[in-house]
């Protein structure tokens, strides 16, 4: 102006965020020269916002997969700052969604931040699916109780009747198996039970289930016992034999063997040699074996000198508990007679008998008669009996009298064979154990211990102060200790040691 400008304003010369919401903004311009004279003039004014948000997501993360092999989707949206207000922030997949996955498996979200103005943000975040349910094993066998029918007197179970089953959060699982006791096995060992031999005993089978995460099941255990049931019995036809007494020197073992699988095969042996030429050249034990004998051994005396080994005979395996395997022998000595009984899945027992035997062959005078002999009874209370040699066929006459074969005992009384209980092999228990009863009690306990195998255990007794009261070293794996007699009145441990296994019980002695 000529006059020179006085004032120049206009009406708005600050601009905000909501501003953006009001264009065009229009602004007037006032202009006022030195003679106050005022003039106008107006303009659209568009605020333009060039600031993204910026964005800070959550962190990459694990999430745990649902009991459908999915996962549910978290919130990762994070936080977004920006210069104006209005930020909307999304993510895609979108909060709480279910989405299919499997264990390790990832999952991008894909996280956007937008302004009012549509400037945008964009992160990803990273879920890493973790299986962390375990299995449950649904089905577990009851306890089993078998004999055995496999080689090795085993039992070989077929089939998976035995296996467990089990479910999971997701579809695939593996139960595995370790076995202890009679039967042991490494660690997870098999993962069916099928074809699985379990020896004679105790065997405690553990079952484990694993998903494809490999997370552990809770255990579940169930005990296989295996019975030797095959037996067998020694029968004795005459315990008590008479050598040089031909109706009376020989006997009959025949061995029947029972349970288990047949047919067996039966070994028959004497816990001595047999004797040869005692006396004169017809002075021979014999050993007769019967049918079915695939093997003899130190059975027959030698043309000279003795026999280098106690007898045995043992059949061909084809013996049948109905008809058995036998023996027949002519004694002059005591003997042990036992038998060996093997079943055709390789079980084993044996069973025993004594035979009393004594040579009664008497050589008194020159006749050619048979004479043995014989213990008379003479009526006298001085002299009650005494020794004689008597035809063999006077021998019945005798026994009328209350005569008896062989020489004559102290007391005059014909002795009597003890008689002999079937040796039965051993049922070891898969632990060492100990039982003690009575207790309390104020006289004493029986203390019971079953080894795990047939080495010998160590007792030792202890007072409350750890003094040792008693010590029995080497005894026997399944015997029963009687103790406590003499023992004050307290509380004592009795401590039982077999292979480096101790187990401890407390007793009390009542006053």
């Amino acid at each position: 102006d000529a006059c020179g400008i006085q004032s120049l304003s206009l009406s708005k010369t600050a601009f905000t965020c909501a501003d953006i919401l009001t264009n065009p903004n229009q602004v007037t311009l006032t202009v006022t020269d030195n003679n106050g004279n005022v003039s106008t003039a107006t303009a659209n004014v568009t605020v333009v916002d060039n600031t993204p948000p910026v964005l800070t997501a959550a962190a990459n993360q694990n999430i745990n997969l649902n009991g459908s092999c999915s996962v549910t989707i978290p919130d990762v949206r994070g936080t977004a700052t920006d210069n104006c207000a209005g930020t909307v922030i999304t993510q895609v997949p979108a909060i709480g969604a279910v989405v299919a996955s499997s264990n390790n498996a990832t999952i991008s979200v894909t996280v956007t931040a937008t302004d009012a103005t549509g400037l945008t943000d964009i992160k990803t975040v990273v879920l890493t699916a973790k299986d962390i349910t375990a299995p449950v094993i649904t089905t577990c066998t009851s306890n089993k109780s078998v004999n055995p029918n496999y080689a090795g007197c085993t039992y070989k179970q077929t089939g998976t009747g035995w296996d467990a089953t089990a479910t999971d959060n997701c579809i695939s699982t593996i139960i595995k198996y370790t076995l202890s006791g009679a039967t042991t096995s490494a660690t997870n060992a098999y993962t069916t039970l099928n074809n699985v031999v379990f020896n004679v005993g105790t065997t405690t089978v553990t079952a484990i289930a694993y998903d494809a995460s490999s997370n552990p099941s809770i255990a579940c255990t169930f005990t296989v016992i295996v019975t030797n049931n095959l037996t067998a019995t020694c029968n004795n036809s005459n315990t008590v034999l008479y050598f040089g007494y031909t109706l009376d020197q020989s006997t009959i073992i025949n061995v029947k063997p029972s349970g288990g699988v047949g047919p067996y095969k039966v070994s028959i042996t004497m816990n001595r040699p047999i004797n040869c030429n005692m006396v004169n050249s017809s002075g021979d034990e014999i050993w007769a074996p019967g049918a079915n004998t695939a093997s003899n051994s130190y059975t027959t005396c030698p043309s000279s000198g003795a026999s280098l080994g106690n007898p045995v005979s043992t059949s061909t395996p084809t013996i049948t508990s109905a008809v058995g395997y036998s023996v027949t022998m002519t004694l002059m000595q005591n003997a042990v007679i036992t038998a060996t009984i093997t079943d055709a899945n390789g079980c084993i027992t044996t069973c025993t008998t004594n035979i009393r035997a004594e040579d009664v062959r008497c050589f008194a005078g020159n006749s050619s008669i048979v004479k043995v002999t014989m213990c008379h009874r003479t009526g006298s209370a001085s002299n009650p009996c005494v020794t004689i040699c008597v035809d063999q066929s006077a021998v019945a006459a005798h026994f009328a009298h209350g005569d008896f074969l062989g020489k004559c005992t102290p007391n005059c009384i014909a002795p009597a064979v003890k008689p002999v209980t079937p040796i039965i092999a051993p049922v070891f228990a898969s632990e060492l154990t100990v039982k003690v009863m009575p207790n309390p009690t104020p006289n004493y306990f029986n203390v019971a211990i079953t080894g795990k195998n047939n080495n010998p255990v160590t007792v030792r007794v202890m007072d409350i102060y750890g003094r040792t009261v008693q010590l029995n070293q080497k005894i026997a794996a399944n015997s029963t200790l009687r103790m406590g007699q003499k023992w004050a009145g307290g509380t004592y441990l009795v401590e039982v040691i077999q292979d480096g296994e101790r187990k401890v019980v407390k007793v009390i002695k009542a006053n």
